[in-house]
């Protein structure tokens, strides 16, 4: 995502292009298999339509982040990838009395916090497109619902506005901080 095109010519569409460009083999095959394991068990809770939503809209949104607190490069799915593993934790959240449920949402926070230090020790990762990326995966779901699940009508507006109040406040402090 290069952020001066954005702004200066209303690009909006780099916001979407980076969750389908790589930055060589390796990037592409691990998100990849990343994808492919996670991806098949939200896509059988969620249904294909849905799936297709949380991760294009958890891309977006950890780009929107990384467009205001990053100022390398972004490129690649993770962003969207981080947004399935906060479906996880979103689904152990509302389901913590369902063993299964909350044994799976465990091992994915931990596998968050090891992928987060991992950011942190590593240098060219864009962590606030991870982190963008797992807030969208977690509030997102409450606002589109889980099939055959009633939503807390009030849990599914309030995750709405925060992340509309999430996204305006990404959205002008990326705008600022290249003016």
């Amino acid at each position: 995502m290069i952020k001066p095109l954005i702004i200066y010519y209303g690009e909006w569409w780099r916001f979407i292009t980076p969750i389908f460009i790589h930055l060589g083999f390796l990037h592409i095959l691990m998100n990849g298999i990343s994808l492919y394991y996670v991806g098949i068990q939200i896509e059988k809770i969620f249904g294909h339509i849905r799936f297709l939503t949380i991760f294009m809209l958890s891309g977006i949104m950890g780009n929107i982040i990384s467009f205001a607190f990053s100022s390398g490069l972004s490129a690649g799915a993770s962003t969207a990838i981080f947004g399935l593993f906060g479906v996880f934790l979103m689904l152990g959240e509302n389901f913590r009395d369902n063993f299964a449920v909350r044994q799976m949402s465990q091992s994915f926070l931990l596998l968050i916090i090891v992928n987060i230090v991992f950011d942190l020790l590593s240098s060219g990762i864009d962590i606030a497109g991870h982190l963008g990326g797992l807030i969208g995966g977690f509030f997102i779901p409450y606002f589109i619902g889980i099939p055959n699940y009633k939503m807390n009508k009030s849990k599914k507006i309030l995750s709405f506005v925060v992340l509309m109040i999430i996204v305006i406040f990404c959205l002008k402090t990326g705008y600022m901080s290249n003016n």
